[in-house]
């Protein structure tokens, strides 16, 4: 069954996340975001050992895919800490629609060639969905558009 180009099969996907960590339970925490609405990103969560809840909003490397499609589609294997301290290893992967772009990446350009004037645009949409409401927002962003977080706050008023 072919699935419409805008569209992303998370009923597929939630289920490829259970599976994964059923296999590997109890070492494995597997989670499933949806980038579309940064302050409720959690879709699912399974195995879960981070008492993280559903709903919970973008962490630093979704808001990093979203403001660069350049970032890659699989990082493996980085150092993570869960809340309480406790140290991890994390892999992420990036799922990306029929057009090439991870989910909420909607400008066809890279972030650091975008003019004052569509970075103000973007700033906005980003604060407009909640982007910016996130933990490290400001720095995540500034780093991914090559700004200075003063900048950020320039073009953000």
């Amino acid at each position: 069954m072919k699935q419409k180009d805008d569209t992303i099969p998370f009923d597929q996907l939630e289920q490829i996340a259970q599976g994964l960590a059923e296999t590997f339970s109890p070492f494995c925490e597997v989670v499933l975001h949806d980038l579309r609405d940064p302050r409720h990103t959690s879709l699912a969560i399974h195995d879960n050992l981070s008492g993280h809840e559903v709903g919970e909003p973008a962490t630093e490397l979704g808001l990093a895919r979203i403001a660069d499609p350049k970032v890659p589609r699989v990082i493996a294997d980085y150092s993570n800490a869960f809340a309480d301290g406790r140290r991890a290893k994390s892999t992420s992967i990036g799922i990306k629609d029929a057009h090439g772009r991870y989910v909420a990446a909607r400008r066809s350009t890279t972030p650091r060639t975008l003019r004052a004037s569509e970075r103000k645009i973007l700033l906005r949409e980003l604060e407009e969905a909640g982007f910016m409401e996130v933990r490290h927002a400001t720095e995540t962003v500034g780093a991914h558009l090559g700004v200075a977080r003063s900048t950020i706050h320039a073009d953000s008023r």
